[in-house]
């Protein structure tokens, strides 16, 4: 009774307590966005590794189906992280949405586990596990990797994280399992003390780099103009030129990386913002979109 006296009297941060419980909160300071995305990776159907004379005969008499061909990962020993970050294609993509009620979201799992052999292929909310007048449940055979996925916004932090729960389905029947975190903040500036300390950083980098490249170019044409091309060789090409040229080359990739990550950041803020407002944060299509985008994000980051 004092317990609930007291929670009674705090006054919550919100603008109404008919609010509370809010949809999605996790951890206080994060907002899921949309849901549980679980989606994975299907393997095409490959001829068994048996003898031809012995394959007649297992194949129609005794194992009555296709074998599978290696997956992406090294499916012998533990996968590596990058494994886990990369979902590659993806394949019979479902959503167990945070606005659902607990009971559709428990009958949709039941579904895909048993592929809907209480409800039947017509009240299946499993959608991928339909085919035509049948069911089938959503890991089968085929299945390589399956990846639980859950993307959320900390407005603290202003910042993205992807939490994806990695199971990789080996050959042998052993079951591998990583969890991966990838986060990245909504600017590439980071907060507003640091923003201008950054853009001076970057814009004495760009100069240089600038500088650079038109001397080395202006020395080059030069020579060419007064001696040939074979002066390039034959005169330019000393050590100190080689390494200017060297971090050139260098620079390039890194400035393309840079410009592609934040153009991909804004991709996602863009997307995440019109969602908001047209309301469609439970609307799986807009969903797979945006978290489309958040992958190019992180091959981006990945690339870094």
């Amino acid at each position: 009774r004092g317990d609930a006296k007291l929670a009674s009297s705090v006054e919550f941060p919100y603008k109404s307590t008919d609010e509370l419980p809010i949809s999605g909160d996790y951890l206080q300071f994060n907002r899921i966005i949309g849901g549980i995305q679980a989606v994975q990776i299907v393997a095409e159907e490959d001829d068994c590794r048996v003898k031809d004379a012995f394959a007649e005969a297992f194949n129609d008499k005794w194992w009555k189906k296709s074998c599978v061909p290696p997956p992406s990962f090294n499916d012998n020993l533990p996968p590596e992280s990058w494994a886990a970050e990369d979902v590659g294609s993806k394949h019979r993509g479902e959503w167990l949405l945070a606005t659902e009620s607990q009971a559709n979201l428990t009958q949709k799992m039941l579904d895909m586990e048993t592929g809907c052999q209480g409800t039947g292929a017509q009240g299946c909310l499993c959608k991928t596990c339909v085919e035509g007048a049948n069911a089938f449940p959503w890991i089968d055979e085929r299945t390589q990797k399956v990846s639980l996925r859950v993307l959320v916004f900390n407005p603290n932090m202003g910042m993205y994280a992807l939490t994806s729960t990695v199971f990789f389905f080996a050959r042998s029947g052993h079951v591998w399992k990583d969890i991966v975190v990838q986060s990245f903040r909504m600017t590439n500036y980071g907060s507003t003390s640091t923003t201008w300390v950054l853009i001076v950083a970057m814009v004495i980098w760009c100069c240089i780099l600038i500088h650079m490249i038109r001397k080395e170019t202006q020395e080059v044409l030069a020579l060419v103009r007064r001696f040939g091309v074979k002066s390039i060789y034959e005169q330019y090409m000393g050590f100190w030129n080689v390494v200017d040229w060297i971090s050139i080359a260098g620079s390039i990739p890194v400035v393309t990386v840079w410009i592609a990550f934040d153009l991909s950041v804004s991709d996602v803020n863009q997307q995440m913002m019109s969602m908001i407002q047209s309301d469609l944060l439970s609307d799986e299509t807009a969903l797979n979109h945006l978290y489309g985008l958040v992958d190019t994000v992180n091959w981006w980051a990945r690339s870094q």
